[in-house]
């Protein structure tokens, strides 16, 4: 599975792709691309302003990943194709949107504690789950990239395992600080001051991998 992310500073886009085990979540590879950016943010299309750098990125992949996880949207859009079902197309493989902006839809019942989830509802349609990734915190919004892929999980209880790799994660901290170098616990940057332990990705991989 792979983790995908997109920075954009000084109208210079870098696109980080970070390949994982699973269930081991043991790194497998990372490539990065970068170019100008060729559009401006606009809420909703963001395939456009990313898109261009991550088909740079996907060319240089040598591993062949059975599920992408995007930071950005699948179905859980106004238009029903977020980046993550846009590139779906493209890439003609399983994507799933993760999203920290609810762009559509209501949920409600979401409990506090770390692991929670409730249903994600637009015009009676379920369009993903909010997922509360940590306690009393923000959920974040998860949806698969094609409405025939948009079952619900069975449990979130892989959401509460600590310390697992992240590889949405690991791919946003590369493209925000440069080159990193990946360890099974996490990621460690190369001065060796910090070492990462990720947002927990098993309810994710276990959601994608059911639908």
């Amino acid at each position: 599975m792979a983790g995908v992310d997109v920075s954009v500073k000084n109208e210079q886009s870098q696109a980080a792709i970070v390949v994982v085990t699973y269930p081991g979540f043991l790194p497998v590879e990372t490539v990065l691309a970068q170019r100008p950016t060729p559009f401006p943010y606009v809420p909703g299309l963001l395939s456009f302003r990313e898109g261009p750098v991550l088909e740079e990125a996907f060319e240089k992949l040598k591993s062949e990943p059975d599920v992408f996880l995007f930071d950005g949207m699948g179905i859980a859009h106004p238009r029903r194709i977020g980046i993550a079902s846009h590139m779906g197309l493209w890439l003609q493989r399983p994507t799933v949107g993760c999203g920290k902006t609810l762009l559509c839809g209501r949920y409600k019942d979401l409990a506090e504690e770390k692991g929670s989830s409730a249903p994600l509802i637009d015009r009676k349609e379920t369009i993903g789950v909010a997922l509360r990734t940590r306690t009393a915190k923000n959920p974040m919004f998860i949806s698969p990239a094609t409405s025939r892929t948009s079952r619900l999980p069975r449990n979130s209880s892989c959401a509460a395992r600590p310390n697992t790799a992240c590889p949405s994660r690991s791919a946003w901290r590369i493209t925000r600080r440069g080159s990193f170098r990946l360890k099974c616990s996490g990621m460690t940057q190369n001065d060796g001051v910090r070492d990462y332990r990720l947002r927990p990705l098993g309810f994710f991989a276990a959601w994608s991998m059911q639908t």
